[in-house]
């Protein structure tokens, strides 16, 4: 934006100030100047940019308010105001699509020339003058931002004896009729709800979109209505997107003006109006709502002690200096502040309410006006070095695994767009990411999925980041390590076969060689459906494939396939496979896990037995039953098979099983291996058939 030091003089006593300073202070406080320039016919130029929070600072009279704040210096606001005649008139309940209007008329002008001082105002900022009608609009719109529509009331059919509140009327109706002009065509969309403006004989606009072109004035009116409407931003957009009608009345509508300045734009624009094309004016109506319930912050004292610290904070300065300092600064930034023993209560400004609702967010005005750079600047010495924690080496550790696995990393961002439990942000920077993440495998999944739209070979991937979750009343953070497997067809078990995708039991064993990279143990169960894991990943994977992992009976995370149909990932849909792992949870498990033992010096004995055992009986407990003898010279336990035989061995199952002796102070015999053997089957049957 390019602002005239010449017009900010006129709205601010920048007596004995250069523009320099002016420039420092400002980027100081977060509106950045990014050149002073000295032109000859236009004087001292500022060029501003102003971020996109920052809506209260997107005309002349917002810049002008925010040097007035951050020097200290008194505002000059406008003061040739005409006495007018205004009646109210409430907006109906119902009508949730109209924010505010005001209206009124002007008889009788006559059009002269733009003076030069007007001219040199809109050259400034690029607009070339065209009649003093629409220069005044463009300059109204420069200086408060507030969009002044001008129509001819000749060609509307009005005269000055009507009433505006009832011979001109905002509603939101069913367009099933001609309404508008485009390109000389009619536009005709059946059923589209549109705000129309509309007087007793006339369709005059489809509001913030457009207007037919006999209804503008022109420098041959005469007699002028004057119009500012606020309509609900997204009734609009969706009116202008089935359209096709992008204009820049849209584009201004953007800016979210607000009533803040409303009133102050339209006398300005009066008073220029009847001095430089004459006129008399008529009637005025102003269409609100009164009904809007304020929001207030309510701030403690001790917040913006503990926040700015020492620099801001002085030995000599008690609670109550510290809340008249703060209460003097948001004065000025125009907040509305009730005092208290112990907290400050405050009302923001209509055209902050979006970039200021938060205590912090206080704090950080406060701050600005202060001075940033008041505040030390200086990192302290640090005599102590910390150390990288064990948590930190592990994940490294893991990190790495995967790597060798062949697993490619990937990093997302932990903002998302909500579609299940994932907690709502308050002030999101952007409304597509208006979330946390509570997991990682829907980011996993898109991104394997882009990446086979864009005709690449697929890719196994895996991420390792934080999730956030709300639980018992209260945010959770952890860190979670999620993945994915499978290439598609590119396995053959023989030569003579055709190419196949991996099979489950083929990923698992991914899995399983991971984990035990990683030094733990993990024992596979089927998914159970009343788990809140369930509710949680059901829309990512197959309930039928997919297992839950479990170590020293906690859960730890699950494996399945991934429910592709949703996904749409590639014609090798049923070999892709996904997990995702509660590292902090495994983590603990692995603190307590010995990592290192002698190498035996004597040779091992692996031995297969058969055992049979009841059907509803599970693998895991035969482990652990044998497990539980806990003989020294037992030093592994592997399933070989299951054998089911309805007919032979009715309701009971037999397992085979591998088990390899080893004895570290001498070769084992077969006897001492034999006893051990007949033990463990007594055992089992003893427990599990009796």
């Amino acid at each position: 934006m390019n602002i005239s030091w010449e017009w900010l003089t006129e709205l601010v006593d920048l007596s004995n100030i250069k523009p320099e300073d002016v420039a420092e202070k400002l980027t100081l406080a977060g509106l950045e100047v990014d050149n002073i320039s000295y032109n000859g016919s236009k004087g001292i130029i500022l060029e501003i940019s102003t971020t996109a929070n920052r809506e209260d600072a997107l005309s002349i009279i917002g810049i002008a308010r925010e040097i007035s704040a951050v020097l200290d210096r008194p505002l000059i606001l406008f003061k040739n105001k005409l006495p007018l005649k205004i009646h109210h008139q409430k907006i109906s309940k119902n009508n949730k699509n109209h924010t505010y209007s005001i209206r009124g008329s002007i008889t009788n002008i006559t059009i002269t020339h733009t003076p030069e001082w007007l001219k040199r105002r809109l050259k400034i900022n690029n607009i070339e003058p065209i009649n003093v009608l629409k220069d005044i609009q463009n300059f109204i719109y420069l200086k408060w931002a507030q969009h002044i529509d001008f129509f001819d009331s000749d060609s509307l059919g009005l005269n000055s004896s009507d009433k505006l509140d009832t011979s001109l009327k905002t509603g939101f109706r069913i367009r099933q009729e001609q309404l508008l002009k485009k390109n000389s065509q009619f536009i005709t969309k059946n059923k589209l709800q549109n705000t129309t403006i509309h007087s007793s004989k006339n369709r005059i606009a489809l509001a913030r979109i457009s207007t037919p072109a006999e209804y503008i004035a022109t420098p041959k009116t005469t007699n002028l209505l004057l119009q500012v409407s606020k309509f609900n931003s997204p009734v609009v957009d969706s009116a202008a997107e089935v359209l096709n009608l992008y204009t820049q009345n849209i584009h201004s509508d953007k800016k979210n003006q607000k009533t803040i300045d409303l009133l102050d734009a339209y006398h300005e624009c009066i008073f220029l109006i009847t001095c430089l094309c004459f006129g008399s004016i008529q009637n005025t109506t102003y269409i609100h709502k009164n009904n809007y319930i304020y929001p207030y912050i309510k701030l403690p004292t001790q917040d913006i002690i503990f926040t700015l610290g020492s620099d801001f904070i002085t030995s000599d300065n008690d609670l109550t200096s510290i809340q008249n300092i703060s209460i003097n600064i948001l004065k000025k930034l125009r907040f509305i502040i009730w005092k208290e023993k112990q907290y400050l209560i405050i009302e923001t400004p209509l055209d902050r309410f979006k970039d200021v609702s938060r205590g912090i967010d206080i704090i950080e005005e406060i701050s600005r006006i202060h001075g940033f750079n008041k505040f030390t600047g200086t990192i302290p010495d640090c005599k102590k070095y910390g150390l990288k924690r064990i948590h930190h080496h592990r994940i490294i550790h893991i990190r790495s695994i995967l790597r060798t696995v062949g697993l490619s990393e990937v990093i997302h961002s932990s903002l998302v767009e909500r579609k299940y439990i994932e907690p709502i942000i308050c002030n999101p920077v952007i409304k597509e990411c208006h979330a946390i993440r509570s997991s990682l495998i829907n980011s996993i999944i898109n991104t394997y999925a882009y990446n086979l739209q864009q005709c690449n070979s697929p890719i196994e991937i895996f991420e390792i980041g934080r999730v956030f979750k709300y639980k018992n009343s209260q945010y959770e953070e952890a860190i979670h390590l999620c993945g994915m497997i499978g290439k598609g067809n590119n396995i053959r078990s023989k030569w003579q076969d055709n190419l196949r995708g991996l099979s489950w039991f083929e990923a698992k064993g991914i899995m399983e060689e991971i984990f035990e990279r990683i030094g733990t143990r993990i024992l596979w169960k089927p998914l159970d459906l009343s788990l809140d894991l369930y509710k949680e990943f059901e829309p990512y994977f197959f309930t039928a494939s997919t297992s839950v992992l479990y170590c020293q009976n906690q859960i730890i995370g699950l494996f399945g396939t991934i429910k592709t149909p949703k996904f749409k990932l590639s014609v090798y849909d049923e070999n892709v496979y996904g997990f995702e792992i509660f590292i902090d949870k495994m983590n603990y498990q692995l603190a307590n896990t010995n990592y290192f033992k002698s190498y035996p010096k004597y040779p091992a004995v692996t031995r297969d037995v058969t055992v049979t055992i009841p059907c509803n009986i599970s693998f895991h407990t035969v482990i652990n039953e044998i497990q539980r003898i806990n003989n020294p010279l037992i030093e592994s336990v592997d399933l070989l098979n299951l054998y089911k035989n309805e007919i032979q061995y009715s309701g009971s199952k037999r397992l085979g099983f591998r088990i390899k002796y080893r004895s570290s102070s001498g070769t084992l015999t077969s006897e001492t291996i034999e006893n051990i053997e007949n033990m463990l089957k007594c055992s089992i049957s003893h427990t599990f058939t009796n």
